[in-house]
């Protein structure tokens, strides 16, 4: 949630990546953080199942309880599989009350910055 709240107050927002971030489909081993409420845990997690193949409250490295975001919040990630039309997705998801936001970054970037073996590949908005 915070790195969506500067990203919006950013005059300009870059992204650096390396090369294996890059996807031509989104989903297909990928999941999608979601953070939320901790009081509503049990209900948003039956909510994302109704689309999700798998939804899984985030843990620590070997520890039992949820992590918790700088919010204090939960964090959750649900795996839709393959997305066709992710805008419609986040939409959906964010209809759920108790989620407070996604990991999914739509049209937030105005430029990406790739680094490969190769040297770095500048992508920018269109």
């Amino acid at each position: 949630m915070r790195e969506k709240v500067v990203a919006a107050a950013s005059d300009r927002y870059v992204i650096v990546v390396d090369e294996a971030k890059l996807t031509d489909t989104l989903g297909r081993d990928q999941a999608v953080p979601v953070e939320i409420l901790p009081f509503a845990t049990s209900f948003v997690i039956r909510r994302l199942k109704e689309r999700a193949r798998a939804v899984n409250l985030r843990t620590g490295a070997g520890k039992a309880s949820p992590t918790i975001t700088d919010n204090g919040n939960f964090l959750v990630d649900a795996t839709f599989g393959l997305i066709e039309d992710v805008r419609s997705l986040e939409a959906w998801v964010r209809t759920i009350p108790g989620v407070l936001e996604t990991g999914l970054f739509l049209d937030l970037a105005d430029a990406v910055y790739v680094g490969a073996e190769e040297g770095v590949r500048r992508m920018l908005r269109q």
